[in-house]
């Protein structure tokens, strides 16, 4: 059966449906990969088909977009109005290159930014299914990922926080989403209030990649709805990292990682050097993955080595503790690889990933970006390493996420859906 999964996003928002579609592929299917063209390579290596999405998210990482999203974030109006600037200018091309992946798709699996794919199965007749990273379906147990507030006690209030955030997303996208619709796909508008009470929106499978040791399926939701673990590859044993690299790491006592994904930084040389700082105070070595222009390569000080990009199933591991921004295949990575945890959350769910990590007792609260500082990275590099039980729980908890297999999980719930024998 020939599936489409189409993920919209950065490499790390990619990197979890490229597992799940090795696992269709290992299971039988013709497994296709619609996302953006730079991705292509990852695609490809993975032994994967890949078919290009519009949009290019390292361009609008050098171009400065995503730094301007990142910092409009704490403010919801000017947030939304910068996506809209952006949205303008490329949603339309996005949607299209979205109905032309999916030509001759039997079943489309969507991220949520690609919901396009809910549509497009609609006018293909065929299966839809809605695979996401962080926990959508409303719930009266936690609030929303993308709701500010630590914890809600008041289950109504936690469900109104779900219902809220995803009436903003359905609402942000209407005026694209409606007339393409209309025009492109020969389809009726989708109610005004968003796709939520139809029964083809009941029906679909909602996947969850995440763990439900980390994050257990509430009660209230209804049986479409499937923690099935996370979904990543396996590591690679042919895999070799960089020889400097092992050569730091084993000059000395493990050292701790820190890196923050594809987040663009306003002032790297100052990143740089609140990490020196706060690691010398806390006596610990370090590995930094800063993708920045001017930060140099190799050995930065005989206690700092900068790797570029290095695979975290073979790194985290062999480290004491990482730091990173909390993005959800960071998270997961850091999980498996039993150390503890501190969150930088730079936008977005990050806080909620980040504030799951000091919830299980799995590393400190998480330092905002904006509060980022040398004193307050050092007091939480110490008490990471040194805190109470952090590295016991962590080890334990590797142990349980070791012994799921998500991606299989998801392909058994793909298939029962899609009736395959």
């Amino acid at each position: 059966m020939k599936i489409v999964l189409v993920s919209i996003g950065t490499l790390g928002d990619v990197y979890p449906y490229a597992a799940l579609g090795r696992g269709l592929k290992d299971a039988g299917h013709e497994a296709v990969i619609a996302t953006h063209a730079p991705f292509e390579p990852f695609i490809r290596q993975k032994g994967l088909l890949f078919s290009p999405l519009a949009g290019d998210p390292v361009q609008w990482l050098e171009n400065g977009e995503l730094l301007s999203l990142i910092q409009k974030s704490t403010n919801f109006v000017s947030w939304l109005a910068k996506l809209r600037e952006l949205s303008d200018a490329i949603i339309p091309d996005i949607l299209g290159s979205c109905r032309e992946s999916c030509r001759g798709a039997e079943a489309i699996i969507y991220s949520p930014l690609a919901w396009a794919g809910y549509s497009i199965a609609e006018e293909m007749r065929v299966k839809s299914i809605a695979a996401c990273l962080q926990p959508l379906t409303p719930t009266g147990k936690f609030p929303s990922a993308w709701f500010p507030a630590n914890s809600l006690k008041v289950p109504l209030f936690n469900r109104l926080s779900h219902k809220l955030a995803r009436q903003i997303y359905w609402q942000f996208f209407r005026p694209y989403i409606n007339p393409w619709r209309k025009h492109s796909l020969l389809l009726p508008p989708l109610p005004l209030m968003g796709p939520y009470a139809g029964e083809t929106w009941k029906r679909q499978p909602f996947l969850y990649g995440f763990s439900p040791h980390v994050i257990p399926k509430p009660p209230d939701w209804p049986e479409n709805a499937h923690v099935t673990g996370w979904w990543l590859f396996e590591s690679d044993p042919g895999y070799v990292p960089p020889s400097p690299l092992e050569d730091f790491i084993s000059s000395g006592n493990a050292p701790i990682y820190a890196g923050f994904g594809s987040m663009p930084q306003r002032n790297p040389e100052q990143l740089l050097d609140t990490i020196l700082l706060a690691t010398e105070a806390s006596g610990v070595r370090v590995v930094i993955q800063l993708k920045a222009e001017g930060l140099p390569e190799g050995r930065i000080t005989d206690n700092l080595f900068n790797a570029g990009w290095v695979d975290h199933t073979w790194l985290f591991p062999r480290m004491k503790a990482v730091v990173h921004h909390g993005g959800a295949s960071s998270f997961a990575s850091s999980l498996y690889a039993g150390v503890p945890v501190i969150t930088v959350p730079h936008a977005w769910d990050q806080y909620f990933w980040g504030r799951r990590i000091a919830q299980l007792g799995l590393g400190p609260s998480p330092i905002k970006r904006a509060d980022l500082n040398k004193d307050r990275l050092t007091r939480a590099i110490r008490m990471a390493v040194t805190g109470p039980g952090y590295l016991k729980r962590c080890s334990e908890l590797s142990g349980k996420l070791r012994a799921e297999n998500g991606v299989a999980s998801a392909v058994g719930v793909i298939e029962k859906y899609l009736k395959v024998d």
